[in-house]
């Protein structure tokens, strides 16, 4: 138990803003807004993830809402993503 609270005090006491600015993310925040996209591939679809980066990989694999859009998209959508996938650009988590 004391070494939750220790990890809780020091992460609360990290200035995790500071890792922004090279393209991580503090786990745990949502990202809400169209400025938070993070890749657009050449058919114009908008996604949340480029799977071409290790750390999106990571973040797409555990974001449950990024999947289902994946998996319950219209067969509209689907056709861009392979479109996309095609030219070797892999993005997750689209129509966000």
């Amino acid at each position: 138990m004391k070494k939750i609270a220790l990890i809780l005090a020091i992460s609360a006491s990290l200035n995790l803003s500071a890792l922004e600015p090279i393209g991580i993310k503090p786990v745990g925040i949502q990202f809400n807004n169209s400025a938070d996209m993070n890749y657009r591939g050449d058919s114009g679809v908008n996604y949340k993830y480029d799977l071409n980066r290790p750390v999106d990989k990571i973040r797409y694999d555990i974001d449950v809402n990024a999947k289902f859009r994946d998996d319950y998209a219209s067969p509209y959508t689907k056709m861009k993503v392979e479109s996309d996938r095609d030219r070797g650009q892999f993005g997750g988590g689209f129509g966000y």
